[in-house]
Protein backbone atom coordinates (compact mmCIF):
# COMPACT_ATOMS: atom_id res chain seq x y z
CA UNK A 1 0.00 0.00 0.00
CA UNK A 2 1.03 3.68 -0.88
CA UNK A 3 0.27 6.34 1.16
CA UNK A 4 -0.12 9.65 -0.04
CA UNK A 5 0.24 12.70 2.23
CA UNK A 6 0.31 16.39 1.86
CA UNK A 7 2.41 18.97 3.61
CA UNK A 8 2.61 22.80 3.56
CA UNK A 9 6.27 23.30 2.97
CA UNK A 10 6.90 26.43 4.94
CA UNK A 11 5.67 25.43 7.99
CA UNK A 12 6.57 21.70 7.46
CA UNK A 13 2.62 20.93 8.84
CA UNK A 14 1.18 18.32 7.26
CA UNK A 15 -2.69 18.57 6.42
CA UNK A 16 -5.34 16.24 7.50
CA UNK A 17 -6.07 14.68 4.32
CA UNK A 18 -4.79 10.96 3.67
CA UNK A 19 -5.00 8.83 0.00
CA UNK A 20 -3.87 5.36 -0.38
CA UNK A 21 -3.91 2.76 -3.08
CA UNK A 22 -3.54 -1.23 -2.56
CA UNK A 23 -1.73 -3.23 -5.03
CA UNK A 24 -4.08 -5.74 -7.31
CA UNK A 25 -3.23 -9.12 -8.74
CA UNK A 26 0.89 -8.48 -7.84
CA UNK A 27 0.97 -4.97 -9.45
CA UNK A 28 2.90 -2.05 -8.21
CA UNK A 29 0.37 0.29 -6.17
CA UNK A 30 -0.16 3.61 -8.69
CA UNK A 31 -2.29 6.41 -8.07
CA UNK A 32 -4.51 7.04 -10.84
CA UNK A 33 -4.47 10.61 -9.84
CA UNK A 34 -1.57 12.78 -10.75
CA UNK A 35 0.10 14.28 -7.26
CA UNK A 36 -0.36 17.92 -9.15
CA UNK A 37 -3.81 17.74 -9.05
CA UNK A 38 -4.19 16.18 -5.68
CA UNK A 39 -1.81 19.11 -4.37
CA UNK A 40 -3.69 22.06 -6.88
CA UNK A 41 -7.22 21.16 -5.03
CA UNK A 42 -5.88 21.08 -2.04
CA UNK A 43 -4.15 24.31 -2.14
CA UNK A 44 -7.23 25.95 -3.76
CA UNK A 45 -9.29 24.85 -0.39
CA UNK A 46 -6.45 26.01 1.98
CA UNK A 47 -5.84 29.22 0.11
CA UNK A 48 -2.56 28.67 -0.73
CA UNK A 49 -0.30 28.33 -4.18
CA UNK A 50 0.21 24.25 -5.20
CA UNK A 51 3.56 25.14 -5.10
CA UNK A 52 3.49 26.09 -1.64
CA UNK A 53 2.43 22.05 -0.99
CA UNK A 54 4.56 19.05 -1.35
CA UNK A 55 3.13 15.60 -1.74
CA UNK A 56 5.04 12.56 -0.05
CA UNK A 57 3.91 9.35 -1.54
CA UNK A 58 5.32 6.65 0.94
CA UNK A 59 4.76 3.21 2.63
CA UNK A 60 2.88 4.56 5.72
CA UNK A 61 1.81 7.08 7.10
CA UNK A 62 4.08 9.40 8.50
CA UNK A 63 1.93 12.62 9.51
CA UNK A 64 2.36 13.82 13.10
CA UNK A 65 1.75 16.46 15.13
CA UNK A 66 -1.57 18.52 14.53
CA UNK A 67 -2.76 18.28 10.81
CA UNK A 68 -3.99 21.45 9.31
CA UNK A 69 -7.81 20.96 8.69
CA UNK A 70 -9.30 21.64 5.35
CA UNK A 71 -11.86 24.08 5.50
CA UNK A 72 -15.41 22.93 4.53
CA UNK A 73 -17.18 24.48 1.56
CA UNK A 74 -19.62 27.09 2.35
CA UNK A 75 -23.08 25.20 1.80
CA UNK A 76 -24.30 26.13 -1.96
CA UNK A 77 -27.21 28.62 -1.79
CA UNK A 78 -29.68 28.30 -4.29
CA UNK A 79 -30.27 30.20 -6.91
CA UNK A 80 -33.05 33.31 -7.58
CA UNK A 81 -34.37 31.26 -10.62
CA UNK A 82 -34.02 27.98 -8.52
CA UNK A 83 -35.84 29.79 -5.92
CA UNK A 84 -38.62 31.72 -8.05
CA UNK A 85 -39.11 28.22 -9.24
CA UNK A 86 -39.72 26.67 -5.76
CA UNK A 87 -41.89 29.60 -5.20
CA UNK A 88 -43.98 28.54 -8.04
CA UNK A 89 -44.48 25.31 -7.00
CA UNK A 90 -45.74 26.09 -3.92
CA UNK A 91 -48.22 28.80 -5.20
CA UNK A 92 -49.46 25.66 -7.72
CA UNK A 93 -49.35 23.42 -4.89
CA UNK A 94 -51.45 26.16 -2.55
CA UNK A 95 -53.95 26.62 -5.86
CA UNK A 96 -54.20 22.98 -6.56
CA UNK A 97 -55.18 22.96 -2.40
CA UNK A 98 -58.19 25.14 -2.66
CA UNK A 99 -59.59 23.61 -6.05
CA UNK A 100 -59.47 20.20 -4.26
CA UNK A 101 -61.16 21.66 -1.32
CA UNK A 102 -63.48 23.14 -3.34
CA UNK A 103 -64.48 20.03 -5.10
CA UNK A 104 -65.10 17.96 -1.27
CA UNK A 105 -66.86 20.92 0.01
CA UNK A 106 -69.17 20.40 -3.24
CA UNK A 107 -69.75 17.01 -1.72
CA UNK A 108 -69.71 17.02 1.93
CA UNK A 109 -67.40 18.78 4.97
CA UNK A 110 -64.81 21.14 4.01
CA UNK A 111 -61.16 20.00 4.60
CA UNK A 112 -59.50 21.28 7.97
CA UNK A 113 -56.35 23.17 7.80
CA UNK A 114 -53.92 20.15 8.62
CA UNK A 115 -55.35 17.98 5.65
CA UNK A 116 -55.05 21.39 3.39
CA UNK A 117 -51.40 21.36 4.40
CA UNK A 118 -50.89 17.48 4.15
CA UNK A 119 -52.34 17.76 0.77
CA UNK A 120 -50.04 20.56 -0.46
CA UNK A 121 -47.16 18.69 1.15
CA UNK A 122 -47.78 15.79 -0.98
CA UNK A 123 -48.58 17.76 -3.63
CA UNK A 124 -45.24 19.91 -3.99
CA UNK A 125 -43.31 16.75 -3.13
CA UNK A 126 -44.79 14.85 -5.83
CA UNK A 127 -44.41 18.04 -8.64
CA UNK A 128 -40.26 18.27 -7.01
CA UNK A 129 -39.77 14.56 -7.37
CA UNK A 130 -41.20 14.78 -11.60
CA UNK A 131 -38.96 17.91 -11.74
CA UNK A 132 -35.95 15.47 -10.57
CA UNK A 133 -35.40 17.13 -7.30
Amino acid sequence: MIYRQVRVIATGRWVNVLFTVQAKNGAPSVFSVPELSHRTDIARALGLQPTDLEVVDADTDRRVGALLAIPLPAPRQPTVAELAQAQAVSDAAAALVVEIDKAFTARGPVLTAAEKAGIKDKTVDLIARGQGR
